[in-house]
């Protein structure tokens, strides 16, 4: 594809915008006559593009993307227009392409305004000098946070995201499964020892072709994502981040071992001994802002309205996960209603406290490439120690 076409395709898929569509149209060498035929075959031409005085803001997301969030999200946009008299250019891109697409967009010099941020996002563009650092605009907001949800959105000091929604990893289990294997459905498993202790009851009772837990050891990021908690829970530590972006790096510590250790066993049907209690990856949501964006104080109050209006919350981000503001869903709050149920009252007390962020940098992605593809191998039946001591050597090329 040349580069006229996907300029086009940008602005017919709505990632880019007619006046930035016109500027870089003339970058390379299309003609006014030539431009003024694209945009009347596309709906429009230069000249109204040009009259207008609405002021643009572009927002990208995974979430208009999505059928189950398309319809939420794009009503929010669109009171968003109405009450601020702004244009929302609502960019969707879907979700295992958002980095990619983000990282095209800004090097291009046409980047979205407002970013919907995961992982390790925040840290691969907050890096590269994408994002721009949102510390002045926070104000009191880190004091009325879940524990470590504005820390997996900063790096070297600085915020590049901002929670939008709460959703760690939560341990979900059968009670069909437990009651058909003898085991009290109301008392699930809160450490290691228990688990193990279940698991191989559940494994001596139930069919050979129902699984005692389900554990992601495909060659995918979110693997890794998912088996942090495990490492963790057993004493590893095998990446470590300080505050200037250093990281110390063996996967070969005596926790790590054993968690990965533990994996093997558990896919060969057999037990491991455990060692603490439950903890989780803060894989959450975040909002962040294009270090290129020319209105950055509606920028920021575009992220406020999306992080704070009722109507936001109340018809959207309910479905996404636990709000980004604690006074709002605890006890008392203007909408603990909305998680009051068993499920959402688990994750606030109990799940999202104990969320930490990885050691998350702008070389993870590399570095996870390596990671997940030990974790597989020693599913696998690998040499765990043996393995893990090369991984460490591979990670520590990665980051030099």
């Amino acid at each position: 594809m040349n580069d006229t076409n996907r300029l086009i395709q940008d602005l017919t898929g709505g990632r880019i915008g007619r006046r930035d569509f016109i500027v870089r149209a003339l970058a390379l060498g299309i003609s006014f006559g030539g431009i003024e035929s694209i945009l009347a075959a596309c709906g429009g031409s230069s000249s109204s593009s040009s009259s207008t005085t609405t002021t643009t803001l572009k927002y990208a997301n995974w979430a208009s993307a999505e059928s189950a969030t398309k319809k939420q999200i794009d009503q929010a946009i669109q009171d968003f227009q109405t009450q601020n008299n702004v244009t929302i250019d609502n960019i969707a891109i879907p979700f295992d392409q958002v980095l990619q697409e983000l990282t095209t967009m800004t090097n291009g010099g046409n980047p979205p305004d407002v970013v919907e941020l995961s992982g390790n996002w925040p840290y691969a563009l907050g890096g590269s000098g994408a994002l721009q650092p949102l510390n002045s605009f926070i104000g009191s907001w880190r004091n009325d946070a879940f524990p470590n949800s504005f820390e997996v959105g900063t790096y070297k000091g600085n915020v590049y995201a901002v929670p939008f929604s709460n959703s760690p990893h939560g341990f979900w289990y059968s009670k069909d499964l437990m009651t058909q294997a003898g085991l009290d459905p109301t008392k699930p498993p809160t450490t290691m020892d228990e688990l193990n202790s279940q698991m191989a009851t559940l494994r001596a009772k139930l069919p050979s072709d129902a699984y005692p837990i389900g554990i992601d050891v495909s060659k995918t990021e979110y693997a890794l994502v998912g088996f942090w908690p495990w490492i963790w829970t057993y004493g590893g530590n095998p990446m470590v981040e300080d505050s200037q972006g250093n990281v110390t790096i063996n996967w070969a510590d005596d926790g790590t071992i054993a968690a990965f250790q533990w994996l093997q066993d558990m896919v060969k049907k057999r037990v491991g001994p455990g060692q603490s209690g439950p903890i989780t990856a803060a894989d959450i949501h975040n909002l962040g802002m294009s270090s290129q964006a020319s209105n950055k104080d509606l920028a920021w109050k575009f992220i406020q309205y999306l992080t704070s209006n009722k109507k936001v919350l109340t018809n959207y981000l309910v479905t996404e996960g636990i709000f980004p503001h604690k006074s709002d869903v605890v006890t008392g709050g203007p909408y603990a209603n909305l998680f009051s149920d068993p499920i959402s009252q688990a994750f606030i007390n109990s799940v999202i406290p104990t969320m930490r962020p990885p050691a998350y940098s702008p070389l993870y992605d590399t570095a996870a490439n390596f990671v997940v593809t030990a974790l597989q191998e020693i599913a696998g039946g690998a040499p765990v120690k043996a393995t893990l001591q090369q991984l460490t050597q591979e990670v520590k090329t990665v980051y030099g």
